[in-house]
């Protein structure tokens, strides 16, 4: 059978196995970085061929952009669920104390019920050199059609190193988990870690 995953030469989702062509360039151009695969169609276990491509460009000190997409085709089940098309965006800048990142994912099944979303933010800001803190935000849409409750996650942490001792801790809050409405899939946690340095 076919292998799906991001095992598989770093494809974002589309399926590889016998025959499978992979190209990745480190150096195309300076600061841009390609990659892309290509997974021929067999008439049988791979009953349409699925390929992906991503660019990543750093030619901009501090600026990481980045798009992927991948097109995986049928396989020999016949189930047309398995046509999925996926993209994938990412942005991160840091100047001086400030770090900031954006990531938006998309997929699009050959049905409108397997159309799904992620977005997610974060910023984190180094106080000092020993203190940093953070705080990120990400929501998941699944199933975007008939879906009505968007999963959405919070974290706020922190991070103090003094000598050889960091003091770290996170306030995570989870709202709608799994999409659900129930009062049970709201969840919030909190945590602090202590590490020593030898």
């Amino acid at each position: 059978g076919a292998a799906t995953g991001t095992s598989i030469f770093n494809n974002i989702g589309a399926r590889g196995g016998n025959n499978m062509f992979h190209w990745t360039s480190s150096d195309f151009v300076d600061g841009v970085k390609l990659s892309a695969s290509y997974q021929p169609s067999n008439g049988t276990t791979d009953v349409e061929s699925s390929s992906s491509f991503a660019i990543e460009y750093t030619g901009v000190e501090g600026l990481t952009l980045g798009y992927a997409t991948d097109n995986n085709g049928k396989d020999g089940s016949g189930a047309t669920l398995e046509e999925i098309e996926t993209t994938l965006m990412y942005a991160k800048y840091a100047y001086g104390p400030v770090t900031i990142g954006y990531q938006e994912n998309e997929a699009d099944g050959a049905t409108a019920s397997n159309d799904d979303e992620m977005t997610a933010y974060g910023v984190t800001y180094a106080v000092t050199e020993d203190l940093s803190i953070g705080y990120n935000y990400s929501e998941i849409d699944e199933d975007t059609t008939t879906s009505t409750n968007v999963q959405e996650s919070t974290n706020i942490s922190f991070s103090y190193t003094m000598g050889s001792i960091t003091i770290a801790g996170a306030s995570v809050k989870m709202d709608n988990i799994g999409e659900s409405s129930s009062a049970i899939d709201d969840r919030q946690g909190y945590e602090i870690d202590v590490s020593f340095a030898f």
